[in-house]
C-alpha cells in the first residue's frame, strides 16, 4: 500500500471536516437551496426528501491492486486486504452491509463520509472500498477504473437523494432546482433505477 498516498488522502479529509458534519447527516446548512447525497433520508428536519435514483453500494478495487493482493473469493478473504470505506449517514462503517442480509465487521484503514475521496482512494489502488457505484466515469486525475469485488455477496441498494428546504420545496425556484438535477442524474447514465 502506498502509505505516502494514503497519508495525503487522509489530510484532504481533514480539511473537509468542518462541513462533514452536516454532510453526513444530509441536512443543508445556512441558506444552502439542494443538497444531494447517498443514503438514507434525515430523520428529522424542515426538508424535503427525494429519491433520484436507487444504486447499488458496493465493494470496488482497481485492477492494480487486485494483481498486486489478490481477488478475494469469499468474506474471510477480505480480512487479509486492505480495506476503504464509506461512511453511511447513522453508520459507523465498520459493518458491512451482506446481500443475503445481516453484515459482516470488518477492520478498514480509511473510514469517511466522503464517498468521492473513498474512491479515489480505491481507483489509486490503495484497497477495497465500500462505496455507492453510480457507474459514472470518474475524473481523468483519478488513476483507472474500478471494478466490483464480491458483488454476489456484499452490498445492498442504496439511494441517492435530493433534500430541499421544505421552504421552497413548492415554489417555482424549488421545483427548478430538482427538475435540473434529475435531468443530470438521467444524463449520468449507468444501470441503475431511475426514480422520479
Amino acid at each position: 500500500m502506498d502509505v505516502e498516498a494514503l497519508r495525503a488522502l487522509i489530510l484532504v479529509e481533514e480539511r473537509r471536516s468542518v462541513h462533514a458534519a452536516a454532510r453526513e447527516a444530509g441536512v443543508p446548512r445556512g441558506d444552502v437551496d439542494l443538497l444531494v447525497h447517498f443514503g438514507p433520508a434525515p430523520a428529522t428536519g424542515p426538508y424535503t426528501t427525494t429519491v433520484l435514483r436507487r444504486t447499488p453500494e458496493r465493494r470496488v478495487a482497481s485492477p492494480a491492486y487486485l494483481e498486486r493482493a489478490g481477488v478475494p473469493r469469499g468474506l474471510e478473504d477480505l480480512r487479509r486486504h486492505t480495506l476503504l470505506t464509506w461512511k453511511p449517514p447513522g453508520e459507523d462503517g465498520l459493518h458491512w452491509p451482506l446481500v443475503s442480509g445481516g453484515t459482516s465487521p470488518t477492520d478498514p484503514v480509511l473510514v469517511s463520509a466522503d464517498v468521492h475521496l473513498v474512491r479515489m482512494a480505491a481507483a489509486l489502488g490503495l484497497g477495497i472500498a465500500r462505496v455507492p457505484d453510480a457507474l459514472v466515469a470518474e475524473a481523468p486525475d483519478v488513476a483507472g477504473p474500478l471494478v466490483p469485488v464480491l458483488a454476489d455477496r456484499v452490498g445492498r441498494p442504496c439511494d441517492l437523494r435530493a433534500l430541499i428546504p421544505a421552504a421552497i420545496a413548492g415554489t417555482p425556484r424549488g421545483r427548478v432546482l430538482l427538475e435540473v438535477i434529475r435531468e443530470i442524474v438521467t444524463g449520468l447514465g449507468g444501470t441503475e433505477e431511475a426514480v422520479g
